[in-house]
């Protein structure tokens, strides 16, 4: 599990159920710029003492705290932090964070991606040609309404069913 966790891109950081750090990857080492041996066995507060009071709320709780934003002296985190439980029993918390800059990258990624959609479905509705779209094994997945107008069919008679089996019932 080590060679997993010392592979992602976000820091990890595993507490006990007393919010002593068991577990630090090499990200988290790097973004942190802390040692390992600084960081293990000591209590998470003395290390991070503005993630270390909602890693205790997570483990006194058993709520996940998701996306919290840390503005450190150096450095700013996206935080999440959930429960490690066995048995119905809390035994820890893993505290997994990336750099806010890296989120805030992949936040406007997905922005843009939003943008290009709305775009493309702007286009797709307004277009007077009859379009079809399928999926890899040529499943419909969409019709525009100029479709349904010019083929004299409804989408939800279509939408899910193969090309093939639309062919065989004549349509």
């Amino acid at each position: 599990l080590e060679q997993i966790f010392n592979a992602t891109s976000n820091g990890f950081i595993a507490t006990d159920a007393s919010g002593h750090i068991v577990f630090v990857n090499n990200q988290a080492e790097a973004i942190l710029g802390l040692g390992r041996k600084k960081i293990i066995g000591a209590h998470i507060p003395e290390v991070l003492p503005m993630t270390g009071p909602l890693v205790l709320k997570c483990l006194e709780t058993g709520k996940p705290q998701l996306g919290q934003h840390i503005l450190g002296k150096s450095v700013k985190l996206v935080v999440n932090i959930t429960t490690i439980r066995r048995n119905g029993r809390t035994i820890g918390a893993v505290c997994n964070f990336q750099g806010m800059h890296e989120f805030e990258i992949a936040a406007r990624r997905l922005e843009s991606y939003k943008c290009l959609n709305e775009q493309l479905n702007t286009i797709f509705k307004a277009s007077s040609d009859g379009i079809w779209v399928c999926d890899g094994k040529g499943r419909v997945i969409k019709i525009n309404e100029a479709s349904e107008k010019l083929n004299g069919i409804e989408a939800e008679d279509v939408i899910g069913k193969s090309v093939a089996e639309l062919v065989s019932e004549g349509l």
